[in-house]
């Protein structure tokens, strides 16, 4: 019964552990942005996911990975329509 349910349970990358129960990541992201994406890249790999407030975020850092999400399977992909209103948060991309 156990392997079942691990085969069929998606893992999800990995990721620095929560700051803060209810903000997450979004101290240490709003200290520095540039540094915080650096970070967590080189220490947790090319797909790393964070949480800002109660939303789980994924960095994609590898430029072939870049490039699927960008622009090889962009449909696949929305933007939450927050940071559509606001590209300077993460560009147009």
């Amino acid at each position: 019964m156990a392997v079942a349910a691990s085969l069929t349970t998606p893992r999800l990358p990995p990721g620095p552990p929560v700051e803060h129960w209810l903000s997450g990541h979004l101290p240490r992201f709003r200290r520095d942005r540039l540094e915080f994406f650096r970070g967590v890249s080189k220490e947790y790999g090319d797909v790393v996911q964070v949480r800002l407030g109660h939303r789980r975020i994924y960095i994609v850092s590898h430029p072939e990975l870049i490039e699927e999400v960008v622009v090889t399977k962009n449909a696949n992909f929305i933007k939450h329509f927050a940071i559509r209103l606001n590209p300077r948060v993460l560009g147009g991309g």
